[in-house]
């Protein structure tokens, strides 16, 4: 009985690259053929070549291939030719979809109480986008929040281009750094009061286009946890994902100040709606109040659809397959 494993992305020195091999420990420990174990996590020509290469020399009888910390790279396609059965885990269009950055939420987060988020009388600010890694998408939103006279009314990051006074302090080196002069805070909602004080927020995730590469992180769970209204800046402010999953979405609940219909092209046309209508701090926490019903059932559904994507039920599918 034989496993190997392949992987060139994240070492094992950062925390969720540690958590990742947790949750598949019953994977590697359990296998009754001779298998290959792939992190598709920045997977490269090199390491795919280290992959053939060791196919050509071993009698291979299954593939796992999992996509848990980035989109997937590594896929079945890749070794179609080859005739063994291949499983792909984690965020791909599988029988095997596993959602790791929401099981991240629930296991590494230490959140505020429900009571300090749901406090009406911080909120202050009209909303909130962070934004670490300068992504094209994420550009686009900052310089449109920058020409529409907007990105001081929110509270806005943009890497080099527009930091906080002061960050997060209690920060935790949990996945790699590069790419950016902002840390990689992905195991908190950052600052509490400052997170307390905004009223939406604006996600930009780490691809546009969730639907296409099945792939969030930590980033459009953190306002359901944090108990805030969110849009996601997609091409669809990123409905689909989240309908599917059973949550409740907010672009029908702005009518009062907003009548169009709320999407990617003109959302920050409503921002700037929104930041004049939050001028009246009375109004702004008065619609807080009137989605802290929704904002609540968001939050309990987080948590029952964590538990219905159990790691250990898709393992146990693949192993028996």
């Amino acid at each position: 009985m034989t496993t190997k494993f392949f992987h060139g992305g994240w070492g094992s020195q950062f925390e969720m690259s540690r958590y990742a091999h947790s949750l598949l420990q019953p994977l590697f420990d359990q296998q009754p053929n001779n298998t290959i174990i792939i992190d598709s996590t920045w997977y490269t020509d090199e390491v795919h070549q280290q992959v053939c290469n060791y196919l050509d020399q071993n009698t291979v009888e299954k593939i796992f291939i999992y996509s848990f910390n980035d989109a997937q790279i590594a896929r079945y396609e890749m070794f179609r030719e080859r005739h063994i059965p291949v499983y792909e885990i984690g965020y791909y269009h599988s029988p095997y979809f596993f959602d790791f950055w929401a099981n991240v939420v629930v296991d590494k987060y230490q959140l505020p109480t429900d009571e300090e988020l749901l406090n009406h009388k911080t909120v202050i600010k009209p909303y909130l986008s962070y934004n670490r890694k300068p992504h094209d998408h994420r550009l686009e939103l900052y310089n449109d929040l920058v020409a529409k006279g907007i990105v001081d009314q929110g509270i806005v990051t943009m890497d080099r281009h527009k930091q906080l006074d002061q960050d997060i302090d209690n920060y935790i080196t949990s996945a790699p750094e590069a790419g950016s002069v902002i840390v990689n805070d992905i195991l908190s909602l950052g600052r509490t009061d400052l997170w307390c004080s905004s009223f939406l927020n604006i996600v930009t995730e780490t691809w546009p286009d969730i639907n296409k590469v099945v792939f969030v992180s930590e980033k459009i769970y953190k306002p359901i946890v944090g108990l805030r209204p969110f849009f996601v800046y997609s091409k669809d402010l990123g409905q689909q994902w989240l309908h599917d999953r059973g949550f409740l979405t907010y672009e029908n609940d702005f009518k009062d100040i907003y009548p169009e219909e709320i999407t990617q092209e003109n959302l920050t046309d409503f921002l700037v709606t929104l930041c004049e209508a939050s001028k009246n701090i009375s109004w702004l926490q008065t619609k807080f109040i009137a989605l802290k019903q929704k904002l609540v059932y968001n939050k309990q559904r987080f948590y029952e659809y964590v538990k219905e994507n159990n790691i250990n039920r898709i393992i146990n599918e693949v192993l028996t397959d």
